[in-house]
């Protein structure tokens, strides 16, 4: 009998964002806006249902990872993990990241000092996690704190942090 209990709170807990989140992503699941931060450039978001969705981004990275900076991640949607309100939600997930990160380099010829640049591409694992607030208009707002594992070239650890909006279609 103890076990059946537990089954069904662990299954409440689980589902119960469902109702929320049925009406706003019923009839508008795409969504196209903006970030700033680490990377800052363009952010899409699409509900493939109740509680999950696909994240992405494309923007510029200026800390670190000085270049490009592309993500797709899947998320998880918990609407009742923070608040009694249903339109501030908690997400989770996990994606890949891809880069290409600008070096500059100085190179000594004849006594005179020239810049030149290089590129290097980076390949890693991120598992973002964050909040959003949905609102009544076709509009929400994020803050998410992304630790990544960047596997390629080498092995490095880092964070990225992003603050942004999208209107949904």
């Amino acid at each position: 009998m103890k076990k059946y209990v537990i089954t069904f709170i662990i299954f409440i807990t689980l589902f119960s964002g469902i109702s929320y989140a049925s009406a706003y992503v019923s009839d508008k699941t795409v969504g196209l806006g903006l970030m700033f931060g680490e990377p800052s450039g363009l952010s899409a978001k699409y509900w493939l249902s109740k509680n999950n969705a696909i994240d992405a981004g494309i923007g510029w990275a200026f800390i670190g990872r000085n270049g490009i900076s592309m993500h797709a991640d899947y998320l998880f949607q918990h609407f009742n993990f923070l608040s009694k309100n249903p339109k501030l939600f908690f997400y989770c997930g996990l994606g890949g990241s891809f880069g290409i990160n600008e070096q500059n380099q100085k190179t000594l010829i004849k006594n005179n000092r020239v810049s030149s640049s290089s590129s290097t591409s980076r390949i890693g694992v991120r598992a973002p996690a964050g909040i959003s607030y949905i609102f009544d208009s076709p509009f929400d707002i994020f803050f998410e704190i992304v630790p990544i594992l960047d596997l390629v070239p080498g092995v490095s650890f880092g964070f990225d942090a992003a603050i942004g909006g999208r209107i949904y279609f």
